[in-house]
């Protein structure tokens, strides 16, 4: 009689028991565990410095400029009824979420409420700490390389090799070492990537589990994991197809198990699909009209679709040689083609290369599909993760970004390590195991020296920007962010010769930035900044002034000319001080401030009261119950020699204030000049002696 074989354990969340029978050689659970430790530490001691990092780039609009996020606990909740981005532009207008109007800032809509409740956690439990924020990230990949390397040993059971000869074990090195994937574990916004994977893989090993049990508990639970993948973000959404998929082309299930494990995923993902759309609606597109959030605004529909397939090469290229890195491919940084190039065309070498990897992959899918040819299912697996964020079907707001091809590369991977660790040994008998194994050390401690190496680029916003500006010259948005980096710089620099320096440099990447897009908003408020750094606070008024007439309403332009008037006033600039309250008077021409600063300057500082006056009478026109506002004014009627007029206005205000010893001196001075001498004397000694008294 046959002996009962015994029931597998069930699959848990982060380890997976695996079949004795399909452990490679000498895979005993004592090494099973040595091999886990070890890729789980490699991972994230390749990115431990990262702990000691500051926020940078969009880690700020998920976490400190985030209303939702900066509720701690309180919003947790929250975060799963708005889009990602509506907790960001509610803290940029200064008004509450709910208040926030619905428009699509950004191209398309976002609801990735998983990897946000994780920083409301971290925010509410521990506040403001980007080092702790860092250090989850890197441990999070530790442990997405774990649950990859435990997924690949399943679908590539060899039995007669070491596991470090095995596929799974260098796929999972080679990915890991990446240099590609600095963006995703050093920038902490981009932990919606890393949970995607994570809870995308522990699906598929849920799926794996099915077809060994056929417990439906596991189909649950692989439903439920793609759910929190695609939480994350929804990239994974390929994954409803890729699962079964898998189970076809590694020959896991029969037909009953492929058409099982699509309906349990499909449902993970229609239900996020429909939570999503009662969250935040359909994209509009229609309503996204600049460049930096829609890329391809300014393009014909054939540089459109060149210039898509000109990316598909890029990525290509960047994953087999990860050089040279940038965190930026905003307009216009493009890969392949001349800097003064906007977009590509079908006579680009780059959108022929995508052409072509494209109908490459596709035959490699055809052929192979039926013969259940792994690289067929590699390249659907790179597809499926990548078409997504290609901008053919649907705009993402972006070229392309390096972090997008953090999935795809799993596909990637599993391909080359099948080639040349099983494909390739089996066509060329004579080739050396040993060679191969030195080539992907080699390749693997390449990788882990740049990706330290470009790690260290993540410090802070000013050493990203001005590490990545050397590398996209095309783009816009980079050279702004380095010259916004050396201003903050500047701000501590005493040195004259170097501010000069740094100035000078300043001025030569905002004026790139405006080259290549001359509508871009940001480069022009911070010319009018490095203008007054520069001390030629004319032009700053004017690039001031060109942000107020931008963006009406925003009263900090208008406010920095007003700064600029103090400044000059201070200078003993004075005419060129009251020009710049006047000009940020055509701005408010009721702002109190405004009207005060040039009177002041005009009567106290320019001895001419009667430039002064038609402040004042404005003033108190806007203001009759403002104190100052009056004082001041009795005091240009006075120094006017309008006597009556300062004792008939100043008169009442005393007997209002009859402790303001400023008020009593003021109108006893203009007793005294219009004549009244006595009474003038004892409004003014009275004021010393109760002046005298309040100090």
């Amino acid at each position: 009689m046959a002996r009962k074989k015994s029931k597998p354990q069930s699959v848990e969340v982060l380890q997976t028991e695996l079949d004795e029978s399909v452990k490679p050689a000498g895979f005993t659970s004592a090494v099973e565990m040595k091999w886990k430790v070890l890729l789980f530490l490699f991972g994230f001691l390749l990115y431990a410095n990262t702990a000691t990092f500051d926020y940078a780039l969009d880690d700020k609009i998920v976490i400190v400029s985030n209303q939702i996020t900066t509720q701690g606990f309180g919003g947790v909740v929250d975060h799963f009824f708005y889009d990602s981005m509506d907790g960001f532009w509610a803290a940029q207008y200064g008004i509450s979420v709910e208040d926030l109007n619905k428009q699509a800032l950004v191209a398309g809509g976002r609801y990735r409420p998983l990897s946000l409740v994780t920083y409301a956690l971290e925010w509410e439990l521990f506040g403001e700490n980007p080092g702790l924020s860092h250090l989850i990230n890197a441990i999070l990949y530790g442990l997405t390389g774990l649950i990859l390397f435990l997924f690949l040993l399943r679908l590539f059971p060899n039995k007669n090799k070491l596991i470090w000869q095995s596929i799974p074990f260098w796929a999972t090195l080679l990915f890991l070492a990446h240099p590609l994937h600095v963006e995703v574990v050093a920038n902490i916004k981009s932990r919606d990537e890393i949970l995607s994977l994570l809870f995308g893989l522990i699906s598929l090993n849920y799926i794996i589990d099915y077809t060994k049990t056929k417990e439906l508990k596991n189909l649950t639970l692989a439903g439920v994991m793609l759910f929190l993948s695609l939480l994350s973000k929804e990239t994974t959404i390929a994954f409803v197809a890729l699962g079964p998929l898998m189970l076809y082309f590694f020959k896991l299930g029969d037909s009953k198990a492929l058409k099982l494990s699509f309906a349990w995923l499909f449902g993970a993902g229609l239900l996020y699909t429909v939570i999503r759309f009662m969250v935040i609606g359909s994209p509009d597109e229609d309503i996204v009209g600049e460049l930096m959030n829609s890329p391809f605004l300014n393009a014909t529909e054939g540089e459109r679709l060149a210039t898509i397939f000109l990316i598909l090469a890029a990525y290509v290229k960047l994953v087999f040689f990860p050089f040279p890195l940038t965190h930026d491919y905003y307009p216009y940084h493009l890969p392949f083609l001349p800097e003064e190039a906007h977009y590509a065309t079908w006579s680009s070498l780059g959108a022929i290369a995508g052409v072509l990897i494209m109908v490459g992959l596709a035959v490699v899918i055809i052929r192979g599909f039926k013969s259940r040819n792994l690289f067929a299912f590699a390249a659907l697996f790179f597809l499926g993760t990548t078409i997504l964020v290609s901008n053919l079907f649907f705009p993402i707001g972006v070229f392309m970004n390096e972090r997008f091809m953090f999935i795809p590369s799993v596909g990637v991977v599993i391909a080359i390590c099948y080639f040349m660790l099983e494909y390739l040994p089996s066509k060329i008998k004579s080739i050396s195991p040993n060679a191969i194994l030195a080539f992907f050390s080699l390749v693997v401690l390449l990788f882990s020296v740049m990706t330290i190496k470009r790690s260290a680029a993540w410090k802070n916003d000013s050493t990203l920007a001005l590490t990545d500006v050397e590398v996209s010259l095309g783009s816009a948005k980079v050279n702004m962010a380095a010259g916004d980096a050396l201003l903050r710089d500047l701000e501590g620099e005493k040195n004259p010769e170097y501010r000069q320096e740094m100035l000078s440099e300043t001025y030569g990447y905002l004026k790139k930035s405006l080259e290549i897009y001359p509508e871009y908003f940001p480069p022009l408020d911070l010319l009018g900044k490095m203008y007054f750094e520069s001390g030629d606070y004319s032009q700053s008024i004017v690039f001031y002034s060109y942000c107020a007439d931008r963006k009406p309403g925003d009263m900090k332009f208008v406010e920095n000319i007003f700064i600029i008037g103090n400044k000059l006033a201070s200078d003993v600039r004075f005419e060129e001080a009251i020009a710049a309250y006047d000009k940020a008077l055509v701005y408010s021409p009721d702002n109190k401030r405004y009207l005060m600063g040039a009177a002041e300057v005009a009567a106290r500082d320019l001895r001419n009261p009667s430039q002064a006056m038609p402040y004042m009478e404005k003033a108190y026109s806007l203001y009759p119950e403002d104190i100052e506002v009056a004082e001041k004014l009795g005091i240009t009627y006075a120094m006017l020699q309008r006597y009556q007029e300062a004792i008939n206005l100043l008169n009442p205000l005393l007997l209002a204030n009859p402790n303001n010893a400023s008020i009593m001196k003021n109108l006893g001075i203009s007793y005294y000049q219009s004549g009244q001498v006595d009474k003038g004397t004892a409004l003014i000694n009275q004021s010393e002696s109760l002046d005298s008294k309040n100090n």
